[in-house]
């Protein structure tokens, strides 16, 4: 696959400029003949497909996690009492579902689920209050959805755990959840089995204060923090721009990230620190259905994080993707994005994408 890095920049700006014209491939397809590299009214083809009422996110493998969304009340199987609430709701012009949980004691999770085309598969980052957080992916079924996602045990203790979620829809007002857990390939043992019941409102739980990831003394969960704010963020040889904003959630145990430009564009970025094994991962979905998963070393340089990861394209190959966050001034933050297609053998030059607050 031939790469062109001259105008490749931040995933989501590349995917304004039109990333099918330039390499990476839209999984609804390339951007129509004739559209130009330059020009402000050119160099954003992509978004300029994107309507309010943009349906691309729909139908087919995009609907298989709807049975999921609402407001819901949960008890564990076999009971009555509250196990906690949910609230599922399909974002990104209907390319992402997010989901909002909060358990009795009012501890909070929250999770970015989306489908990529491209492998035919549904994604997950599930971030937590406690400071944990795991990725999954997987495939649907009839009215249910089954993701897994396999982690060691700790840093000093290389034992695989595979964690399973299997979700299945009961009608249209019941849907059961049930959590398995596998250590090193051995067999899978319910870890909880749950019950959501649809309701107009979720029961009201008071939210707990966790100090874990705003702790000052766990300095890598702030090892992100210098991107937090509102940004303008500019391509390379690009005059028009996009807005960021990027702020904490779960007392700081997620980064958030919401872009957006005049045209329609629209994109969401979660990322976190799992401290089991010291890496940072970071998901991103646009309201185009382009994804993009990323993690790496959370550093503790506090104006610097180097993320990898691969992205799959249309034609089967896979192309490895290196982005660098890094400090330039009090206002500014370039991310400088890379790419490989012969296995991280040799990389492109580095596109600037700058965020300038």
């Amino acid at each position: 696959m031939r790469l062109r890095s001259s105008v490749i920049g931040q995933f989501a700006i590349c995917m304004l400029l039109g990333c099918a014209a330039r390499g990476l491939s839209s999984p609804h397809g390339a951007v129509p003949a004739g559209t130009s590299s330059r020009g402000a009214t050119e160099v954003f083809p992509m978004a300029r497909l994107v309507r309010p009422d943009d349906e691309r996110c729909r139908g087919g493998a995009y609907d298989a996690f709807d049975f999921w969304v609402g407001s819901w009340d949960a008890a564990a199987v076999g009971t009555t009492g509250l196990a906690g609430t949910n609230v599922i709701t399909r974002e990104t012009d209907g390319c992402t579902i997010e989901e909002h949980w909060t358990d009795p004691r009012g501890n909070r999770g929250r999770s970015l689920n989306a489908y990529d085309a491209m492998t035919g598969r549904w994604y997950q980052l599930w971030m937590e209050q406690s400071g944990g957080g795991l990725q999954f992916d997987g495939t649907s079924g009839r009215r249910s959805m089954q993701l897994s996602g396999t982690h060691r045990a700790s840093r000093t203790d290389s034992t695989l755990l595979t964690e399973r979620v299997t979700w299945t829809a009961s009608g249209t007002s019941v849907v059961g959840q049930r959590g398995e857990l596998s250590t090193a390939g051995g067999p899978f043992s319910t870890v909880y089995d749950i019950t959501y019941h649809r309701v107009a409102a979720p029961t009201a739980i008071s939210p707990a204060a966790v100090a874990v990831c705003s702790s000052p003394d766990r300095p890598r969960y702030h090892a992100f923090d210098f991107v937090l704010g509102s940004w303008t963020l500019r391509a390379a040889g690009v005059t028009q721009r996009a807005r960021s904003v990027i702020s904490t959630d779960l007392d700081g145990c997620l980064i958030e990230e919401r872009i957006a430009d005049d045209s329609g564009y629209r994109a969401v970025a979660y990322s976190g620190f799992r401290p089991t094994t010291f890496v940072w991962n970071w998901m991103f979905v646009d309201n185009r259905g382009m994804q993009l998963r990323l993690s790496g070393p959370a550093t503790l340089t506090g104006s610097n994080m180097v993320l990898t990861g691969q992205r799959t394209e249309r034609s089967g190959a896979v192309v490895d993707v290196r982005v660098e966050w890094a400090v330039v001034d009090a206002t500014t933050v370039e991310q400088r994005w890379s790419f490989s297609s012969d296995g991280g053998t040799t990389w492109s030059t580095p596109t600037v994408v700058t965020m300038t607050k």
